[in-house]
């Protein structure tokens, strides 16, 4: 289980939080369910995952958690050199018809990755 993580957020107390580098594995040990078990361990959230890549009977990828309605998601795939990119766009309701559109991006650390 991602203990750590799961405290580091409740600190936090953030509204919005974006998070990469997730496995979501829920027919696995806690230990590859941590999208689901930081989810459980925040019932305050709603939560929606983005997976770019199989792992270990799952997937990874990234997390968004917010306080804030979610209207919609969408994982984009961006790939564009060695590993599998994606950006998890979520649509959240700011009241009065009014959305605030978030990009959860997770780029390589390649030069020709993030050009």
């Amino acid at each position: 289980m991602p203990e750590r993580t799961i405290s580091v957020l409740r600190e936090l107390d953030a509204d919005l939080l974006c998070l990469q580098e997730v496995v979501n594995a829920p027919a696995q040990a806690p230990l590859f369910d941590q999208a689901g078990e930081i989810a459980r361990a925040l019932p305050e959230y709603t939560a929606c995952f983005g997976a770019n890549r199989p792992l270990r009977g799952g997937t990874y990828g990234s997390l968004t958690l917010s306080r804030l309605p979610m209207l919609a998601w969408k994982n984009i795939e961006i790939t564009q050199r060695r590993e599998p990119r994606g950006v998890l766009m979520t649509d959240l309701s700011l009241g009065a018809n009014e959305t605030l559109h978030v990009f959860n991006v997770h780029l390589g650390t390649g030069f020709m990755e993030r050009r």
